[in-house]
């Protein structure tokens, strides 16, 4: 080894020597010259194909977090359900634009002359459907009283219920039976509500019926006016459950009574009733014919 004297008298090692002693100082490595240190292709492939399929879960979980988290048509279905009901479960409640049909002369099925068409039409809505069977551990859920009708616990229990809807077109159809010109076929027949007793008929459509018939003097067209509300009902289809009382009179069979006074989640009818009242038209307000108005030539 080679050592010189510097013109300040120290030693210093040959830069020769140092470029052998010390071969790494200052070398750069360069993939293209250097094989050994770089990915093989199909490691390359594999790596990228695991980035891939994550990217592609953490998507999807997104995506389905997001779907659950702005459904609206879910969320909607729920708030709306004051209580828990068996179709939630296993229903994805869908709501959907329906155009009612408003016609005064066309008639649907619903409320044409009574005929058996007619009362198939009607049963085809579920109104003579079976009970429903609500799980006993889910009746406080449901806001069914404890008390209520189960089914025999050897058969698996659970309370006896009905769905809402099915029980409102139910009333709506007792109610188009007692019609002037509906009565006579289904009293002749002892058919529908007048399978019941007189009493039990007017216990059963009650003031409503009485209410009815006054509107019935002043037109046939109170059959729009119900079918109307039918498709209301079928529209907000009310999916709550109510169950059934034990009930016995004195001298009278065992028997079961439904119970009616059940808990839903209402719009507030009176702010709606201030604001409708709060923007009537001015008094004297007269409507005039447009040039695009369409006038027509019959009654639908």
């Amino acid at each position: 080894m080679e050592y010189s004297e510097t013109d300040d008298g120290h030693s210093s090692m040959d830069n020769s020597s140092r470029a052998e002693k010390m071969p790494m100082m200052g070398h750069t490595w360069n993939p293209s010259k250097d094989d050994s240190r770089r990915w093989p292709p199909a490691q390359l492939a594999v790596i990228g194909l695991i980035l891939l399929l994550s990217l592609a879960a953490n998507v999807a979980f997104v995506g389905v977090w997001l779907f659950q988290k702005y459904d609206l048509d879910a969320i909607c279905g729920n708030h709306t359900s004051a209580v828990y009901s068996p179709v939630m479960e296993d229903v994805q409640i869908q709501y959907r634009p329906v155009r009612f049909n408003g016609s005064f002369i066309e008639k649907p099925i619903y409320f044409q002359d009574p005929c058996p068409e007619v009362d198939q039409a009607w049963s085809g809505l579920g109104i003579d459907f079976r009970t429903t069977i609500v799980p006993e551990e889910r009746g406080k859920d449901a806001g069914i009283d404890p008390s209520a009708v189960k089914v025999r616990a050897d058969q698996g229990g659970g309370y006896l219920t009905n769905i809402e809807v099915l029980h409102h077109l139910h009333c709506l159809n007792m109610i188009r039976q007692t019609l002037p010109w509906n009565v006579d076929y289904y009293r002749d027949s002892s058919s529908g509500v007048y399978e019941n007793s007189e009493p039990i008929v007017r216990l059963h459509v009650g003031e409503l019926r009485r209410a009815v018939l006054m509107l019935a003097k002043l037109s046939r067209q109170t059959d729009h006016c119900m079918d109307i509300v039918r498709q209301q009902l079928q529209c907000s289809s009310d999916v709550g459950t109510f169950g059934q009382r034990w009930i016995q009179r004195k001298g009278k069979d065992l028997n079961v009574f439904p119970i009616f006074d059940t808990v839903h989640m209402c719009r507030n009818f009176d702010d709606v009733l201030d604001w409708a009242r709060n923007h009537q038209s001015f008094d004297g307000a007269l409507a005039e014919v447009r040039d695009t108005d369409v006038i027509m030539d019959h009654y639908t």
